[in-house]
């Protein structure tokens, strides 16, 4: 038994043939994955919380459910709310004007 998980015999071959228990198989994967650049959780499905969806954007992978609050960090400001220029439903629609 390892951390409270009774270990099967099963095991993986990683890294160039390093092993890894069945058991302990989605933790070593979930260490690896690359990280979302908005919440830095890995980029693999979680139930509940991550789908597994991403988008690749220039500056690295963005879980699809981190999408719009990433958007948002990353926007230009309007110069006179200062909110982000992004659709927000209910309250704007995306579209913008450039000042001079």
């Amino acid at each position: 038994e390892v951390d409270g998980k009774a270990i099967t015999g099963s095991y993986a071959n990683v890294d160039g043939g390093r092993k890894v228990h069945g058991e302990c198989l989605q933790e070593f994967q979930l260490r690896k994955a690359e990280k979302c650049i908005s919440c830095q959780g890995p980029i693999y499905p979680i139930e509940g919380r991550y789908s597994g969806s991403y988008l690749i954007l220039q500056e690295g992978k963005v879980h699809e459910e981190c999408r719009d609050q990433y958007l948002a960090a990353t926007a230009d400001k309007c110069v006179t709310c200062k909110e982000p220029v992004v659709v927000k439903e209910g309250k704007f629609s995306g579209s913008f004007f450039k000042t001079a």
